[in-house]
């Protein structure tokens, strides 16, 4: 083979805007399903063998699209892709060059600037054509409008796959020397070589990481294992801040806290975390037959698994937080209760000053209740009576209201 065949694996993450963030937490709604497999790109086939059982949706947004940028010609694909179980949305962009090209002559920033939204955007029509196409998609299923959906700038994640059939030619020194230095960041980065097999390197950093292989097998497991990280990677994140979030807002002011929405919250990041885990366990035993080094690697790299430590750390304290404040609660709504029975008790006299009044009224021969009213107010017991019985009826009352309202929590500060 003369030269090396490049292709491009980007993966662009959509977002929920500020306002709509809490979406991520509830909505289950998945895209339309694809129903042609024979259409279905090689990842979105290895999670349908992995996982049968529909955790994952995906819907084809361009097939097989020639696409020209900065003078090199591609074929380009994009699917939607939908996780059920991380309630997560992508877009997964393959470009396929259609000439070769040699490693010193790849140019990474424009691969970049061809998938990645920036400042002074310059992707091509029909990258921008499917994501507007996957934010109406999602925003449908959301109830929301797309300006709902966001694609953050420079959070595309690009995988560069190098293939060759000289085997020479995955180890030379200038082949290293080129693709040591990642330079489709604002600034050079140094890689991480990892050595996958005796067929296949791979030079991770950045945002941007190549892979030279003579292994096709190789590249494809590859591509699995760098897709799935990368959605880890972009998926643990946004629950991450929200729990920060919700952190911050219960330290500065506890008193105000929604204990019922905070639970409805805490329960749901529980159950994040759960997902996360296993899929991340799961994710391992898969591939750690093929490439362990590379999963672990990348893993460490990224800090997944302490962001998933994290995001747990956080379930442990927003758990704890309800169970303490519900049981000093409970502490206040007991006092409240014994005050209450002591009014109660005191309603007991009422009992005997009624005897004692209704005695003076017989005296008086009175059953009129116009006359009787009259009398009763018109002497000190009478009117003794009936003022601690209205004032007793109107504390006892407060003390019932504000001892419901302690004891399932005060409402203040929404999520």
């Amino acid at each position: 083979m003369s030269g090396y065949t490049l292709n491009i694996f980007g993966v662009q993450p959509l977002k929920f805007t500020d306002p709509e963030r809490n979406i991520a937490l509830s909505s289950s709604a998945l895209p339309p399903r694809d129903a042609s497999p024979e259409h279905m790109p090689g990842w979105a086939r290895e999670l349908e063998h992995l996982y049968p059982d529909g955790q994952y949706h995906h819907q084809r947004l361009a097939q097989n699209l020639d696409v020209t940028f900065d003078e090199q010609h591609y074929r380009f694909s994009a699917w939607l892709f939908s996780s059920n179980v991380l309630n997560q949305h992508l877009v997964v962009f393959e470009a396929h060059a259609l000439d070769t090209i040699e490693p010193e002559d790849i140019n990474e920033r424009s691969v970049r600037a061809m998938l990645t939204a920036t400042v002074d955007d310059r992707r091509p029509h029909v990258i921008t054509d499917a994501i507007d196409q996957a934010c109406r998609s999602v925003a449908e299923l959301a109830r929301t409008t797309p300006d709902a959906i966001e694609v953050t700038h420079d959070s595309c994640n690009i995988t560069l796959f190098l293939r060759t059939d000289t085997a020479a030619a995955t180890t030379g020194e200038s082949l290293q020397a080129a693709l040591a230095h990642g330079s489709a960041e604002r600034l050079s980065i140094e890689r991480k070589l990892v050595e996958v097999s005796g067929h296949t390197r791979l030079f991770f950093g950045g945002r941007a990481h190549m892979v030279v292989s003579t292994s096709d097998n190789d590249v494809h497991v590859l591509r699995q294992i760098m897709f799935t990280l990368q959605v880890m990677w972009f998926y643990v994140p946004v629950y991450l801040r929200h729990a920060t979030t919700l952190h911050r807002q219960i330290l500065s002011d506890p008193a105000k806290r929604d204990l019922d929405a905070l639970e409805t919250t805490a329960r749901r990041l529980v159950y994040v975390y759960q997902a996360v885990r296993l899929h991340n366990e799961s994710a391992k035993i898969s591939y750690e037959a093929l490439s362990p080094r590379v999963y672990h690697s990348v893993e460490g790299l990224w800090s997944i698994e302490n962001s998933i430590d994290q995001l747990e750390r956080y379930g442990s304290f927003f758990r704890e937080f309800i169970r303490d404040t519900r049981e000093i609660q409970s502490r206040k709504a007991d006092e409240t209760l014994n005050y209450v029975l002591a009014v109660l008790a005191l309603f007991g006299l009422v009992g005997v000053w009624a005897d004692i009044l209704g005695a003076e009224l017989a005296a008086h021969n009175l059953t009129s209740i116009d006359r009787l009213f009259s009398i009763a107010t018109g002497s000190w017991l009478g009117f003794g009576t009936i003022a601690f019985i209205t004032a007793a009826g109107l504390v006892a009352l407060w003390l019932i209201a504000y001892n419901i309202r302690t004891r399932h929590g005060r409402k203040g500060l929404s999520d």
